[in-house]
């Protein structure tokens, strides 16, 4: 789904997305658009303040940062035709919280 391709962050922007042969090129798209809006989130806390080093962590995490990335998300998801299943699921994606869940209990 939308709301469940595994993502591995590997610090402010860099992070992998998924397995493209799992999923759509669509939702593959959508996921890393998400992700990159998060690495928004970062450095453009970072350019507004100054360049400062050590950036608050939920500036580009946390259910508000999520609630930003999904928007953005499903702007791309619509672009590119997303069918409305697809744009639903990423609608409620928000719902299950799952930026709580730990990484390494993360299945999806």
């Amino acid at each position: 789904s939308a709301s469940r391709l595994k993502v591995n962050f590997l610090g402010a922007g860099w992070f992998t997305v998924g397995d493209l042969y799992k999923t759509s090129s669509v939702i593959y798209a959508s996921s890393i658009a998400h992700e990159a809006y998060h690495c928004k989130l970062y450095y453009e806390y970072r350019h507004d303040n100054h360049g400062v080093k050590k950036v608050p962590v939920e500036v580009y995490t946390g259910e508000e940062a999520e609630k930003k990335a999904l928007a953005y998300q499903i702007e791309v998801l619509k672009k590119l035709g997303a069918d409305e299943k697809t744009l639903k699921e990423a609608r409620e994606a928000v719902d299950t919280k799952w930026w709580k869940v730990p990484h390494e209990d993360q299945d999806w």
